[in-house]
C-alpha cells in the first residue's frame, strides 16, 4: 500500500513540475497581442468591425477600400469606446453624417494612417455649407487619437460647436504629422478646442485655413469673451505643447487669436479659479494668421493662471491683429484678476506682424511678461534692415487708455527682464545714423585717376555686409594734399569694420578716416581696417510727455516651462569638482565613460542630505559587490530608483554608457511628468524613449542635425560632463570668466576645444556669481572634496 502511494505521490509530483514547465515555457514564448485585420468596403462593415473591436478592446487595423458616409443615427455617428484601432485609408475618405461626427472614449485609440507616411485617410463633412452639430471628431475620457504623415482632417461647418476637434476629460490629440484644413465654427475654435485637462501636442503636420466665424456683438473689452481662436482654442485645464508643424493662413473673424486663443472657461461654463491652460510653443511656425481684435497669432484673454510660453525656436511672423498685438498678446479683464502669464525665451522669433493701432509683434495688457532677447538674423520686412532689438511700439492715449501708436523715429528700446505693467512692442532696429568715410590719396602714380577702389563696412555683430562703396559713388575733392573722396552712409546702433580692397599697383600712400554719430575722427593707414562705433540717441517728443521714469527691469533668465530647473536631489549651489582625473594625470576628455563612473558622478552630485537618507552599501546586482570602488555609489542609485541592471540581473559596470542609458539616469531626476517629446527619428521604438523625451524637454540633451538621436551610441567623457553641466546649470560662457591658478590637464589645453570649458567648469572647485541674465562667472577657487570617505 506504501509503495502504491509512494507511486502516485511521484507521478503526481511529476505531473505538476511537467504542468509548470509547460506553464513556464509558455509564458517565456507567450506571442505578442495579435493585431486583427479588417477589409471595410461598406459603412455596415466598418459598424460591424467598429462593434467587435470596441466588444473585445481588440488592437485591430481597419483598411478601406473605398469611401464611406457614416450613418445619422445616435449622439454620434459612430463610436470607438476600447481598443487601439488604425485606420488605413489607401487614399479614402470617411465621409460625417449629416449633424453627426466620430466620438471616441473610455480609453480608445484611434491612429489616422500609419507612422511610416505611406498611407492617406481624408475625414470630411464634403464641404463648407452643410452644418454638423457636433465636431468631425469629440473625445473624452482618456481617449488618444494619433495622426500621421496622409491623414487629413477637413471641410466641415459647425455654427455650435469647434469645426474639427473636441477635446475633454484627459482626451490626447497627437499630431505627428497630416492635415487640418478648411475648417470653420460660429463661437470658438475653427479646428480645435482644448478643455478639462484635454492635451493637444503638435510634432509635425500643418494646421491652415480654419476659421472662427462672426457670430452676433462681441466686443474685445468684454471681459466674458464669447468667442476666439481660428485654429485653437484652450480653455479650463486645457494644454497645447507645439514642437513642430506650421500653423498657416487661420483667422478669427470674431475676436482675438488668429491661430491659438487661451479662452476665459467661465464663457463655456467653466471655472477661472481652477483652470491653468497653457499654449506652450517650443518650436515650429505660425504665419499668415489674423485676428479681428487682438492677438493676430496667439493670444489669452484671461484672469486666471493661463500661461503662454514661445521657445526659442518658435517662428510667429507675418500675422496681424485688428486692434492690439499682431504677434502674440494677453489681454485682461479691467474689472478682475492679475492675468496671465506671456514668457518670451532668448531667441524666439517673433518679427514682421502688424497690428493697426500699435503692438505689432507682442502686447501685455495685465499679467506678467518674462521678456528675452530678440532672434538673431531677422530681417525687418519695411526696409530690409536686420531687426537688433524690441522697441516700444505704442503709449497710453489720455482719454481711454488704450495703447496708440506713436512715430517710428520715436520707438524706444526695450530690455530684457520682467514687466508686469501695460506694454506693447516690435521687434525693430535702431534709427539711422549719418556716418561719413573719407579717403585721402597723398600721391597718384603716374598722373592716373585711382581706380579699382571698393570699400566693404562689416557688421562686428552680424558679419555681414552692410554696404559696399566704390570710387564713383563719392565726391571727390582735389587739392595739393592729393585727392581725397568722401562718403555718407547712414547705419543703425552697432559696431562695424571698414575692409579696403584696392589695386596697390595705381595707388600710392593713402589715410582712411571714419567719423561717427559721435563726430569723433578715426583714422588708419593704408590696407588696415577702422572700427567704428555707433551709438543712436532716442527721445520723445511732444505732443507726448514721458511718464515718470522707473528702474530699468533687472534681466533675468527665462526658464523652460516645468523643465529648466535643478533637479531637485542634485546639488546645484555648490559647484564643487565632480571629476577627478585620471591616474596618469590626465582627464582624457574624449574616451568613453563606464557605467561604474557614471553612478560615481551622480553619488557625488547627490545633495548630502538626499544621499545620507539614501545611502546603500547592498543591491541585487549580481557583479557588484561590497569591497568593489563603485558599490556605494551604485547601491546608493539603486536604492533611489536611478540606476537600473540588465535582464540578467547584473550592472555590468565596466561597459561603456550609452547616450540612451545616461539620458535615461538624468531623467530619472526630474520626477514631474512630461509629454514624450519624439523629435528624434530614431527613439520612437526604443526601451528609453520616455526618459530620452523626458531629458531633451529639459533641454539637457541634444540630437544630431539630420535628426537622430543615436541611443545607442557610446557618450564620451567630454559629453558627460557637458551634459551634467547643463542639468546642474553650470554654464561659464568663455575662457574669461574662469580664473588664474585653476587645474589645467594636459589633454584641455585647447581653449576653442567644444568641451573645455565644461572640462574645466567639472574639475574645478569654485564660488561664482551669475548676475542677472549672464552666464556663470567664477569668483574664487575651493578646495577639492574629498570622496574616499564618502565612496568607501
Amino acid at each position: 500500500m506504501r509503495i502504491q502511494l509512494k507511486k502516485m505521490l511521484s507521478i503526481l509530483l511529476a505531473l505538476i513540475f511537467c504542468f509548470a514547465l509547460v506553464s513556464a515555457t509558455a509564458l517565456a514564448d507567450e506571442p505578442e497581442e495579435e493585431t486583427h485585420e479588417y477589409a471595410v468596403e461598406t459603412v455596415d462593415e466598418l459598424y460591424a468591425a467598429v462593434a467587435e473591436i470596441n466588444a473585445n478592446n481588440y488592437t485591430a487595423t481597419v483598411t478601406l477600400t473605398n469611401d464611406v458616409t457614416l450613418l445619422n443615427s445616435g449622439s454620434f455617428a459612430i463610436t470607438f469606446s476600447a481598443g487601439n484601432t488604425t485606420i488605413v485609408g489607401g487614399g479614402h475618405t470617411i465621409f460625417m453624417a449629416p449633424y453627426r461626427g466620430i466620438y471616441v472614449t473610455n480609453s480608445a485609440v484611434v491612429n489616422l494612417c500609419l507612422p511610416d507616411g505611406t498611407d492617406s485617410l481624408i475625414l470630411s463633412n464634403g464641404d463648407i455649407t452643410n452644418n454638423l452639430t457636433n465636431p468631425i471628431v469629440y473625445m473624452d475620457k482618456n481617449a488618444e487619437m494619433n495622426m500621421y504623415d496622409g491623414a487629413v482632417v477637413c471641410k466641415s461647418k459647425s455654427e455650435g460647436t469647434p469645426g474639427g476637434f473636441q477635446l475633454s476629460g484627459n482626451s490626447v490629440l497627437n499630431m505627428y504629422g497630416g492635415v487640418i484644413r478648411d475648417l470653420f465654427s460660429g463661437p470658438i475654435a475653427g479646428g480645435v478646442m482644448l478643455s478639462n485637462f484635454a492635451a493637444f501636442n503638435m510634432y509635425g503636420g500643418v494646421i491652415e485655413n480654419c476659421i472662427n466665424r462672426a457670430a452676433g456683438n462681441v466686443y474685445w473689452w468684454r471681459y466674458d469673451f464669447a468667442g476666439g481662436g481660428g485654429a485653437v482654442v484652450i480653455s479650463d485645464s486645457g494644454k497645447m505643447t507645439m514642437n513642430d508643424g506650421v500653423i498657416r493662413n487661420c483667422r478669427s473673424e470674431q475676436t482675438s487669436g488668429g491661430a491659438v486663443f487661451i479662452m476665459n472657461p467661465a464663457a463655456i461654463g467653466g471655472s477661472a479659479d481652477t483652470a491653468k491652460p497653457s499654449f506652450i510653443m517650443n518650436g515650429g511656425t505660425i504665419t499668415g494668421c489674423s485676428a479681428a481684435q487682438i492677438a493676430g497669432a496667439v493670444g489669452a484673454f484671461y484672469y486666471g493662471e493661463a500661461e503662454i510660453y514661445i521657445g526659442a525656436k518658435a517662428v510667429i511672423t507675418g500675422n496681424r491683429a485688428g486692434y492690439f498685438g499682431g504677434g502674440v498678446a494677453i489681454y485682461d479683464s479691467p474689472y478682475e484678476g492679475t492675468g496671465g502669464v506671456l514668457t518670451i525665451a532668448d531667441g524666439a522669433s517673433i518679427y514682421n506682424n502688424v497690428s493697426d493701432t500699435a503692438g505689432d509683434d507682442v502686447m501685455l495688457w495685465r499679467g506678467t511678461l518674462h521678456l528675452g532677447s530678440v532672434g538673431t538674423g531677422l530681417i525687418l520686412e519695411a526696409d530690409g534692415r536686420t531687426i537688433d532689438g524690441w522697441y516700444d511700439d505704442g503709449n497710453n492715449d489720455a482719454e481711454d487708455g488704450n495703447p496708440i501708436r506713436y512715430s517710428a523715429d520715436n520707438m524706444i528700446p526695450i530690455g530684457t527682464g520682467d514687466y508686469t505693467s501695460a506694454i506693447v512692442m516690435k521687434a525693430a532696429h535702431g534709427a539711422a545714423e549719418p556716418v561719413t568715410v573719407t579717403k585721402t590719396f597723398d600721391g597718384i602714380k603716374n598722373n592716373m585717376i585711382p581706380s579699382g577702389v571698393r570699400l566693404e563696412i562689416v557688421s562686428c555683430d552680424t558679419s555681414e555686409t552692410v554696404a559696399e562703396l566704390t570710387l564713383t559713388d563719392a565726391g571727390a575733392e582735389v587739392s595739393e594734399d592729393g585727392m581725397t573722396y568722401t562718403w555718407t552712409v547712414e547705419l543703425p546702433a552697432g559696431t562695424y569694420t571698414v575692409v579696403e580692397d584696392r589695386d596697390s599697383a595705381q595707388i600710392q600712400d593713402h589715410t582712411l578716416t571714419v567719423t561717427g554719430d559721435d563726430g569723433v575722427e578715426k583714422e588708419v593707414g593704408g590696407g588696415e581696417a577702422a572700427v567704428f562705433g555707433i551709438v543712436n540717441s532716442y527721445s520723445y517728443v511732444s505732443p507726448y510727455i514721458p511718464p515718470e521714469p522707473t528702474p530699468t527691469p533687472t534681466p533675468t533668465p527665462t526658464p523652460t516651462p516645468e523643465s529648466s530647473h535643478i533637479p531637485p536631489d542634485l546639488e546645484g549651489g555648490d559647484h564643487f569638482a565632480y571629476i577627478m582625473g585620471w591616474p596618469d594625470g590626465l582627464v582624457h576628455p574624449e574616451a568613453n565613460i563606464t557605467r561604474a563612473e557614471v553612478a560615481t558622478i551622480f553619488f557625488r552630485l547627490l545633495k548630502d542630505e538626499v544621499r545620507e537618507a539614501n545611502l546603500s552599501e547592498t543591491n541585487d546586482f549580481s557583479d557588484v559587490s561590497e569591497g568593489m570602488w563603485f558599490n556605494r555609489a551604485v547601491s546608493t542609485l539603486a536604492n533611489m530608483g536611478i540606476v537600473y541592471g540588465t535582464n540578467d540581473g547584473m550592472f555590468k559596470p565596466s561597459e561603456n554608457i550609452t547616450r540612451a542609458e545616461f539620458a535615461a539616469i538624468t531623467a530619472r531626476f526630474d520626477r514631474t511628468a512630461r509629454t514624450p517629446n519624439t523629435d528624434f527619428s530614431d527613439i520612437e521604438d526604443h526601451w528609453a524613449y520616455l526618459e530620452i523625451s523626458k531629458a531633451a524637454e529639459n533641454g539637457w540633451v541634444n540630437g544630431y542635425p539630420d535628426g537622430t538621436f543615436r541611443p545607442d551610441t557610446y557618450i564620451s567623457r567630454a559629453e558627460a560632463m557637458a551634459l551634467i553641466n547643463r542639468v546642474l546649470e553650470r554654464t561659464p560662457s568663455s575662457p574669461e570668466d574662469l580664473l588664474d591658478g585653476m587645474i589645467t590637464w594636459a589633454d584641455n589645453m585647447d581653449t576653442t576645444a567644444w568641451y573645455y570649458l565644461d572640462v574645466q567648469e567639472a574639475t574645478n572647485s569654485h564660488d561664482y556669481e551669475r548676475p542677472a541674465g549672464s552666464s556663470e562667472k567664477w569668483t574664487k577657487l575651493t578646495e577639492l572634496r574629498d570622496w574616499t570617505i564618502l565612496e568607501q
